[in-house]
Order: C-alpha cells, then sequence, then structure tokens
C-alpha cells in the first residue's frame, strides 16, 4: 500500500486504477474534502438499491482494486462508513457542518498488525510443487 499526497486529502492505493470515474462528481467530492464541508449524496448501497439521499461528510478516497470508495461521517448512520464512489449519482452541497471529521475517525487512525500465513492444504512447497 502506497500513500499518495493529494492536496491535502489522504488516499491509499492498493492497486493499479481500473475503474472510470465520473469526474464532475470526483470534482464536487474532493472540494469538499479539501474545504470540510458536507455534502448530499444520491448513493445507491447494496442493502437499499434505490437511490436515496445521505449527508456525509467525507474526508479520504480509497482505491481497492477496480474500486476507489470514499472515508466519511454519514448522518443516516450515524458512524463513520467507506462509500462506494460508482453508487453515487447526484452530489449538491449541503449546510450541514456538524458532522465528526477525520480527527474524530477512531478506525481511520487505527493501525493494525495482520500475519499472512499459507493455506493448510496447499503446504511449505506451494500448489505447483517444491
Amino acid at each position: 500500500m502506497r500513500s499518495v499526497p493529494s492536496a491535502d486529502v489522504a488516499v491509499e492505493s492498493i492497486e493499479v486504477d481500473a475503474t472510470s470515474i465520473r469526474h464532475p462528481l470526483f470534482a464536487q467530492i474532493h472540494r469538499a474534502m479539501r474545504r470540510g464541508r458536507c455534502i448530499r449524496v444520491l448513493y445507491r448501497s447494496m442493502s437499499n438499491p434505490e437511490a436515496h439521499e445521505r449527508v456525509i461528510r467525507p474526508h479520504s478516497l480509497i482505491q481497492t482494486g477496480p474500486r476507489w470508495h470514499i472515508r466519511a461521517y454519514c448522518s443516516n448512520a450515524e458512524a463513520f462508513c467507506d462509500l462506494n464512489l460508482g453508487r453515487i449519482s447526484a452530489i449538491s452541497a449541503s449546510e450541514d457542518a456538524d458532522l465528526p471529521g477525520l480527527d474524530r475517525d477512531v478506525d481511520w487512525h487505527r493501525i493494525v498488525a495482520a500475519r499472512l500465513v499459507p493455506q493448510g492444504s496447499v503446504g511449505r512447497a506451494g500448489p505447483y510443487g517444491p
């Protein structure tokens, strides 16, 4: 993983970008992040595929393989969450200014140690022999 500085907005990149991004939406989200502002988005989630409005305060962009996500506080969920950029169909300004920002996102700042081990059935030599 590499951190990419971008005009004071944190971007975490896992792989090379393989998604098409709607630039006008991306620009509005990026502007809201830089200014620490809230925005209203029309969003379709896996649990609610109908477009519904959410008020969010985005603080970071995350690229995970072919998808881009936004880390934001969501007033509907009353929590920080990751929103898939491809599921946002519209954005407008919001006057809400009391939503928590990056400094309150404890999970975003938590460092987790991970130990990767081979699958037990593969063995030390790997699936293709020694």
